[in-house]
């Protein structure tokens, strides 16, 4: 067995529109970062580029984080840019054998956006110089296919938001203004 392993899982549940709004979705995640080593592991930091998933900034409208006790929430994290930190890293930690979740619900209006189809990976990292990392592989299990080695997994989180059908229309209306009869002497 290794000392220093960790993994990564990212799941995403049911998209639903927020009630009373035209094109804002939320989009929920489930990050699972399981220590997998023998020691614990200090320093971790989750990274996710959501701007790249979206492939559009002006898509993301807010995001908010929660995350079991020994993770601590970034507040400046916005997935864009260089705000792709959802932890404090030197604040963060997690015991030999521990799983530990965040939750992160992204919310996005997609009246801008060409693509209703998406896909995501996020990457866990641990100890002062970051050598110790996953790329996360969908669903709830760093290491699904058992093999304590939770690197042989990195498959993207696919997910659709709406139904895909464009939210912009044409409209035309015609009225009559005036009206009168004219004889054409037929």
């Amino acid at each position: 067995s290794v000392d220093s392993l960790i993994g990564l899982a990212k799941a995403v549940g049911t998209v639903t529109k927020v009630q009373g709004s035209e094109n804002i979705y939320k989009v929920p995640f489930v990050f699972t970062i399981k220590n997998m080593g023998l020691t614990d592991l200090d320093n971790v930091q989750l990274r996710d580029t959501l701007d790249h998933t979206f492939l559009n900034a002006n898509v993301i409208d807010s995001v908010g984080i929660t995350a079991d006790n020994g993770l601590v929430i970034n507040p400046a994290f916005t997935g864009l840019g260089d705000k792709t930190d959802l932890l404090i890293a030197d604040e963060s930690s997690i015991a030999a054998g521990a799983t530990l979740n965040v939750r992160m619900d992204v919310f996005v209006n997609m009246s801008t956006s060409a693509s209703n189809s998406f896909e995501n990976s996020a990457t866990v990292y641990a100890g002062t110089d970051n050598v110790i990392s996953d790329v996360s592989t969908d669903g709830t299990n760093p290491d699904p296919d058992n093999d304590g080695n939770p690197a042989h997994n990195s498959v993207p989180t696919l997910f659709t938001v709406g139904d895909g059908n464009p939210t912009y229309g044409i409209g035309a209306a015609l009225s009559i203004i005036d009206s009168a009869f004219t004889n054409d002497g037929t």
